[in-house]
């Protein structure tokens, strides 16, 4: 078996938020959950063409350690994470197969081709 993942990357953990416009609308935006060490691993890259603009979607298993069910510092799904300018949607959160202590985040990253 493999050692444990190296977590040698440091990502923020950022949440959805919406606050009022004060003209009876909402405004999204995003605030900073924390700080995670994280092992980083590019899984697939797609290109598509929309509306003229080719996009490059690549999705990448982030493994973080793990935190209880609905603890701040535990992703979910609609959240995001954020590196050096780069920002990963996660859509999945589910135990490491081989190490208990340790979560694998499914995200990915959209950017212009």
């Amino acid at each position: 078996m493999r050692g444990a993942p190296r977590l040698n990357h440091l990502v923020t953990l950022e949440a959805p938020i919406s606050t009022p416009d004060g003209a009876g609308g909402r405004i999204a935006g995003w605030v900073v959950r924390g700080s995670l060490r994280a092992a980083i691993e590019e899984r697939s890259e797609t290109r598509r063409g929309a509306d003229g603009v080719a996009v490059v979607r690549t999705r990448s298993v982030f493994t973080i350690r793990a935190a209880p069910p609905g603890a701040p510092s535990r992703p979910e799904p609609g959240q995001r994470l954020r590196m050096a300018g780069r920002v990963w949607r996660i859509r999945a959160v589910r135990p490491h197969r081989a190490w208990a202590a340790l979560l694998e985040c499914i995200a990915e990253e959209e950017y212009p081709a």
